[in-house]
């Protein structure tokens, strides 16, 4: 759908997770919006969601949080608050869990060439009250600023070992923290490290991110460990 405006806006979308990774089957599907003007996704979950909602590709939605948003776009501090606590929603980023299906199908069977009106009318209520036939599909919204999109893109590709042994390595090579809000240095009480500002596109964000961890680049095929 092009709901929101998103090619005005300029908003890219990128899938990540399973599917990226070239998995024959997904139990859901996960998207990264983004755009370079940070004012932009600050609580673009929200509009997001509402618009999809009432152009009815959203049927449900099942949680969402606004962790990037409440602590103003920044990377999570290296000692989270209670509120910002991985724990409790799985993730750094402002996100929504939905429910998605594709609201047009085919509703022409045995339509009779002309009407009356109130046939009409009768058809056109008998429309709005048929089953939509389409399958629902779970689909993760994510948010991400295009400050730290690299990491995001990343931590939201490999698979969950992956993810683990990552910043396990990180922690033991660099003493830094990463996750997908970005990269903290964990000895100098938490400062910044931005490994790819330099890169100009998503893709070029996301292997300068691997390449500053010290993991080198590995595609999203590689990422799968079981």
């Amino acid at each position: 759908p092009t709901s929101f405006d998103n090619e005005e806006k300029g908003i890219q979308c990128i899938i990540v997770g399973g599917y990226r990774r070239g998995k024959p089957l997904c139990g859901d599907v996960d998207l990264i919006l983004t755009h370079p003007d940070e004012s932009l996704t600050k609580n673009l979950v929200v509009d997001v969601v509402a618009s999809l909602e009432s152009s009815g590709w959203i049927t449900h939605t099942l949680a969402l949080h606004l962790m990037t948003s409440n602590r103003d776009q920044q990377t999570l501090p290296y000692r989270a608050s209670n509120a910002d606590s991985t724990g409790k929603n799985f993730d750094t980023l402002d996100k929504a869990l939905v429910v998605w299906q594709d609201p047009h199908f085919d509703d022409t069977t045995n339509q009779p060439e002309t009407e009356t009106p109130q046939e009409a009318e009768e058809e056109e209520h008998y429309a709005k009250s048929k089953r939509n036939p389409n399958p629902h599909r779970r689909v993760d919204i994510i948010i991400s600023p295009w400050r730290t999109v690299g990491c995001a893109v990343l931590g939201w590709s490999g698979d969950k070992t992956f993810e683990r042994d990552l910043r396990r390595y990180v922690k033991k090579a660099h003493g830094w923290k990463f996750d997908s809000s970005g990269v903290r240095e964990r000895t100098s009480g938490g400062q910044v490290i931005d490994l790819e500002a330099d890169g100009e596109t998503w893709e070029e964000r996301e292997r300068l991110v691997m390449e500053g961890l010290g993991v080198g680049w590995r595609g999203p095929e590689e990422r799968c460990t079981r």
